[in-house]
């Protein structure tokens, strides 16, 4: 993905940064990705290619999967941007079926379970990123607010790689104890595999 969460380029046009085959228009949505970047929700994903991969799926030990995950680097969006985002993603047949959605941006983490993918939902698990992910951002002393999409997918990678390895962190907040436990996720996947997009 480039550096404004996009797959593809965004162009100038007229002060506009917007990809040529989509039509900026409130009424079908549009979104911020980004200080000057807009897309609009709607037709963005009614073009999408097929082929278009999620950026992380996790399976269980008998390789069935069991949870998507998407990382985007939009900043100040909200619980109904997220929704709008989810119910995008799955009812244009981008993303395959799996009992959890995650949905990861650098202030909240966003998790939904058994959601329906025609419908806009609110995620049934809350969390912050900062928190969650603060043990695989040392160096930044867990701060996303500058992290490019590519540096917090692989804080993600690690996150996700570790609960298929090991039970709950002894030190892990109770927010993540809370989205992981009473999910269900963390039995779900224990034991199993990850797989990220580049690797799909």
């Amino acid at each position: 993905m480039l550096a404004h969460g996009l797959p593809f380029p965004l162009k100038e046009d007229g002060g506009t940064l917007m990809h040529q085959c989509l039509e900026l228009n409130d009424a079908c949505g549009s979104v911020g990705v980004g200080a000057g970047y807009h897309y609009n929700v709607e037709a963005f994903y009614s073009h999408q290619d097929a082929e278009m991969k999620p950026d992380f799926m996790l399976y269980d030990s008998s390789n069935r999967l069991v949870l998507v995950a998407e990382v985007k680097a939009t900043r100040n969006e909200d619980l109904e941007w997220a929704a709008k985002l989810r119910r995008n993603l799955t009812v244009h047949g981008t993303l395959p079926d799996a009992q959890f959605f995650l949905l990861v941006l650098p202030e909240h983490v966003y998790l939904w379970k058994d959601a329906p993918s025609a419908q806009q939902v609110n995620p049934n698990f809350v969390i912050d990123t900062k928190q969650l992910l603060k043990p695989y951002l040392a160096k930044f002393n867990g701060d996303t607010s500058h992290l490019s999409e590519s540096g917090l997918e692989l804080a993600v990678r690690s996150w996700l790689n570790d609960i298929t390895s090991r039970s709950l962190r002894k030190n892990a907040s109770a927010d993540e104890n809370k989205l992981l436990k009473e999910s269900g996720l963390a039995d779900r996947v224990q034991q199993g595999s990850l797989v990220y997009g580049d690797s799909l």
